[in-house]
């Protein structure tokens, strides 16, 4: 989490397993930019997926 430093950036989640982010700007638009950027880095930074076994589990 500590490549998310924009200064608007008020709050990081510091929780083993987790990322999140509260943001705080007087421009609306900002705070959408940032999250836009966050949703992009977050899944680059943090999405983990597994496929699916072929067959079902007990």
């Amino acid at each position: 989490m500590s490549g998310y430093n924009a200064s608007e950036v008020v709050w990081k989640l510091q929780k083993k397993n987790h990322a999140g982010l509260i943001v705080r700007s007087s421009r609306y638009e900002r705070v959408e930019e940032l999250m836009k950027d966050s949703t992009k880095r977050f899944y680059k930074d943090f999405f983990a997926t597994q496929p699916l076994p072929s067959k079902a589990t007990d």
